[in-house]
């Protein structure tokens, strides 16, 4: 870590070339978007003009913040680097084709630093610390998030909530039993999706989805996807032998008590983060009830639809 060295500059106290920040309502984007135009530009187009020490620091960490950052995508995950250039200084400080330089340098080292399909940038701290014989040190301090599904589900229900194992998608349906059975709520399959689907990740624009496919796990109508069996997905529990609910005889009852929610909750979320392709993120869950009924040998099930996708973030400047 280089050490620091007093240059007489806070962010605090910027002086030329910057907006009044004390004014919420002044939007200093399009000056930092034109300090990105520039760097740009030729050597004999761009401006002969100094910026100050605080300017100069300003302009380039904000330029990296518009041009790289993507501070909006929700992350689990972070982690710190760093990355340390030397800008030449005039008499008067530094000039705007040594920031433009130092700019577009520090970019092309970001680029390189972050694994796109993994992590990505959340904020970049800008920091001139040390003169010496070649000019300045700028030390930039790399906050790095990743990790894009959240931690998991709620898995928490109510006593009461012993709930029927499906047919939640028709209206006015009474999903509770047993100890529930006196109220109409929503079935197991649709609770456990909403719980599930809580856990993704929200796309905030100019964010989007590219190499999109679809996995099943007891999906019926796979329409060419691939379609795991139930089986795929043991637990070794005999009480609840797979992660998904799936019953086959004459005792199933189809009433699934508040532990059993808990647990078949979590697994559909386990379920699809083990089928999760490697390099993309899930974006979509569909949970849905099948019966297959044949005397005492009927069957009944949750099935998954999970589709996972790769985040791609355009420019928001």
């Amino acid at each position: 870590m280089i050490g620091v060295v007093a240059v007489g500059c806070q962010k605090e106290d910027r002086t030329d070339h910057i907006p009044d920040l004390g004014q919420a309502s002044i939007d200093v984007t399009p000056r930092v978007q034109a300090f990105i135009r520039g760097s740009g530009q030729v050597d004999g187009q761009r401006s002969n003009t100094t910026f100050s020490l605080d300017s100069a620091e300003w302009y380039i960490e904000a330029g990296l913040n518009l041009s790289v950052a993507k501070a909006w995508l929700e992350c689990s995950n972070s982690t710190v680097d760093s990355l340390s250039i030397e800008i030449p200084l005039t008499q008067n400080g530094v000039s705007v084709t040594s920031a433009h330089t130092a700019y577009t340098a520090l970019l092309g080292e970001i680029n390189e630093l972050i694994d796109a399909d993994t992590e990505h940038l959340i904020v970049a701290d800008v920091q001139f610390q040390e003169v010496n014989a070649s000019g300045i040190s700028a030390y930039v301090l790399l906050q790095l998030g990743s990790g894009y599904e959240k931690s998991g589900p709620n898995t928490t229900y109510r006593p009461n909530d012993h709930i029927y194992y499906g047919f939640g998608n028709l209206p006015n349906n009474n999903c509770g039993c047993g100890p529930n059975s006196g109220g109409a709520t929503q079935c197991a399959d649709l609770r456990i999706q909403q719980r599930v689907r809580a856990t993704l990740p929200g796309l905030v624009y100019p964010c989007y989805y590219t190499s999109v496919e679809s996995r099943g796990v007891n999906w019926i109508f796979s329409g060419g996807i691939f379609n795991y069996p139930h089986t795929s997905f043991p637990t070794g529990n005999p009480s609840t032998p797979y992660l998904l609910y799936y019953c086959q005889g004459a005792s199933c009852t189809n009433c699934l008590s508040p532990s059993k929610m808990s647990f078949y909750t979590q697994g559909m979320y386990d379920m699809m983060m083990q089928v999760k392709p490697a390099g993309k993120i899930a974006t979509a869950v569909s949970v849905d009830d099948w019966s297959i009924l044949s005397g005492e040998n009927a069957v009944y099930s949750h099935a998954a639809l999970f589709t996972y996708g790769i985040l791609n973030c355009g420019s928001n400047g």
